[in-house]
């Protein structure tokens, strides 16, 4: 088996989903030394970096965060090349999505990663 991790590392200041105002910061609290750890803060809106816009975002009533179970994130998949453009369906043709979880769709929006044109009319 394969593990395909399509997160991001988060960063301060890092671009977040338009109209957010909280961009993450990430703050050193204290070093390590004599008898002492290191230790950090992380701020951030819920819209930065890889994330998962959980059913509450979109249904009243539906789980939210502390009821969502993690497992729900794994599984099997298949990972189709989709280029900017395609249309969906046509890239599915043939494919037995039987056994399957989830559905990767490659579009190469990933290369503007960082760049302001990330969140802007990007494959949805």
């Amino acid at each position: 088996m394969t593990l395909i991790d399509l997160s991001h590392p988060l960063a301060t200041g890092m671009a977040v989903y338009p109209g957010d105002t909280t961009t993450p910061v990430i703050s050193r609290l204290s070093a390590h030394g004599e008898g002492r750890h290191q230790s950090s803060a992380f701020t951030s809106g819920c819209h930065a970096g890889t994330h998962i816009d959980l059913p509450l975002h979109f249904r009243v009533g539906e789980p939210a965060l502390e009821d969502f179970p993690v497992g729900r994130c794994e599984g099997t998949a298949v990972a189709l090349d989709a280029p900017e453009g395609a249309i969906p369906p046509a890239v599915l043709a043939g494919v037995d999505l039987a056994a399957v979880d989830f559905v990767l769709l490659r579009t190469g929006w990933a290369r503007h990663w960082g760049a302001p044109q990330y969140y802007r009319a990007g494959p949805g």
